[in-house]
């Protein structure tokens, strides 16, 4: 069993004294002394004083989450609004008809026909497969 070294005793103390200090306020002090006097009596009043406290907290915890979440749907609502304009800014360039045009254009040219016979035609994309009788 390994035992703590001196410098890492300090520390779990003062742990300690913070954890009683938070959880008793000024009757800290108190507590610590009955810690150090009379453990079989005070241990079980800490832990159950800490667990009880671990409960809360986490209550607490569980609330300001949700307030928090709901805080950051809300903010995200608002940036969303904020983006409208560079959207419809940026849809209505690409919907305007010299665009749209371009865009066929550029499609046209990627297309590769196929005559097959004089009735079939097989028009090959890399999007789409026409076949035009």
């Amino acid at each position: 069993m390994d035992f703590l070294s001196v410098k890492e005793w300090e520390i779990c103390v003062k742990i300690l004294q913070f954890s009683v200090c938070r959880i008793y306020g000024d009757k800290a002090v108190d507590m610590i002394e009955g810690l150090m006097k009379k453990p079989d009596i005070a241990v079980p009043l800490v832990l159950r004083r800490l667990r009880a406290k671990l409960d809360e907290w986490r209550e607490a915890q569980k609330n300001y989450n949700r307030f928090w979440r709901e805080q950051c749907d809300r903010n995200h609502a608002k940036w969303l609004q904020c983006q409208a304009a560079t959207f419809r800014q940026v849809d209505g360039r690409q919907m305007r008809t010299k665009t749209l045009l371009n865009e066929a254009d550029t499609a046209a040219e990627e297309v590769t026909t196929i005559t097959i016979s004089e009735e079939i035609s097989l028009y090959y994309n890399t999007k789409r497969l026409c076949i035009a009788l």
